[in-house]
């Protein structure tokens, strides 16, 4: 497995990750799909951060790439 360290290095803007929510919604995707992801997020540098950003029902987030991979 890769560490964040090796992951940080090689991640581009513009990476799609495979994202899962807790939420009901999400829940109901991943069990009708059979699949573990729900979403999928991208990634982002800004200003020398990366970042991950997707669309949940709730709207746009965007937060530190070290708190989700």
């Amino acid at each position: 497995p890769m560490n964040y360290s090796e992951f940080r290095d090689q991640a581009q803007t513009g990476d799609v990750l495979l994202a899962e929510s807790s939420r009901l919604g999400g829940v109901l995707i991943r069990v009708l799909t059979g699949q573990q992801a729900s979403h999928v997020a991208l990634l982002l540098w800004i200003d020398g951060g990366l970042w991950v950003a997707e669309m949940l029902s709730s709207g746009y987030t965007l937060s530190p790439a070290s708190e989700r991979v």
